[in-house]
C-alpha cells in the first residue's frame, strides 16, 4: 500500500500533543522531516512521517533534547533501521472498522492510531457517506460521533446496532453518555479522546468477550457492563 501524504499539519499536532508552530520550528530548524505542500502550500504529512515525528516526540519524552533526538532519527533513517513500534499499539485481531466523525482533525487522529494497531480504516464525515460505507462493506466495529450530521449519529448508532448487530462506539465532545446506551451503543468516550484509551476500548468490543445486547451500562473507561442502568457522572 503507497504512503501517500495524508495528515494536516493540524492534524499531526493533534497527533502528536505539539503545537504546529512547534512543527514549524522543527522542520526550518531540523529539516529531517519535511513534508510536501500541496497546490495551495498546505503541508501534508504521510504515515511514515507521523511515526518519524512520534518517534521524535518519544525520545523528548525520556529526557532527550530537540537536536539529540532529531540526530536519533538521522541515524535510524540512514541506516534504515526500523523505528520501534509506537507504544499505542496493542495486540489483537486487525478488523474493519468504520470510522464516522465531521471534526478532520479528530478524524486523522483517531485513524492514525487505529491504523498503527492493523486495522483496516474508513473515514466518513457525514451519516450519508456513512450509510454508501455500510452498503459496500459491513465493518466489524463503528466509532460514531454522535453529533455528525446535526445530531443523525444517535439515530445513525441505533440502525446499526437493529440492521447490522454490529458493536457501536459513540463518541462526543458532549456527556452524552446516557444517550449512548439509549441507542444501543456498546462503549462511549468523551472527546478529545486519549490514544491509549482508544486503543484498549476498540480492542475490548472486537474481542469474542465483548458485551452484545443494547442494553448495558456504560463504565467510566467507556466499555459497556453487564448492568441496565447508564450512570450520568
Amino acid at each position: 500500500m503507497s504512503d501517500q501524504p495524508t495528515y494536516s499539519i493540524g492534524a499531526l499536532a493533534c497527533i502528536l500533543g505539539v503545537s504546529m508552530t512547534t512543527l514549524r520550528t522543527w522542520e526550518v530548524r531540523y529539516p529531517v522531516v519535511v513534508p510536501p505542500r500541496s497546490p495551495d502550500g498546505q503541508r501534508a504529512y504521510s504515515k511514515a512521517q507521523v511515526r518519524q515525528l512520534r518517534f521524535v516526540c518519544d525520545q523528548l519524552a525520556i529526557g532527550k533534547t530537540w537536536s539529540a533526538a532529531f540526530r536519533l532519527l538521522e541515524d535510524h533513517l540512514a541506516g534504515e533501521v526500523p523505528l520501534p513500534v509506537a507504544s499505542v499499539v496493542l495486540a489483537g485481531v486487525p478488523a474493519r472498522i468504520l470510522l464516522v466523525d465531521p471534526d478532520s482533525h479528530a478524524a486523522s487522529f483517531s485513524e492514525y492510531f487505529l491504523h498503527e494497531q492493523g486495522h483496516e480504516v474508513t473515514v466518513a464525515s457525514t451519516v450519508d457517506q456513512a450509510v454508501a460505507e455500510v452498503r459496500s462493506v459491513t465493518p466489524a466495529l463503528a466509532v460514531v460521533d454522535l453529533l455528525v450530521s446535526g445530531g443523525q449519529g444517535m439515530l445513525f448508532c441505533r440502525q446499526l446496532r437493529q440492521e447490522l448487530g454490529i458493536p457501536v462506539l459513540a463518541v462526543s465532545t458532549k456527556n452524552l453518555r446516557a444517550d449512548a446506551a439509549g441507542v444501543g451503543a456498546a462503549g462511549f468516550l468523551i472527546k478529545p479522546i486519549q490514544s491509549q484509551r482508544l486503543a484498549s476500548v476498540v480492542q475490548h468490543l472486537l474481542s469474542p468477550r465483548a458485551p452484545t445486547a443494547a442494553r448495558r451500562r456504560l463504565t467510566s473507561d467507556g466499555v459497556a457492563a453487564d448492568r441496565d442502568v447508564c450512570p450520568r457522572n
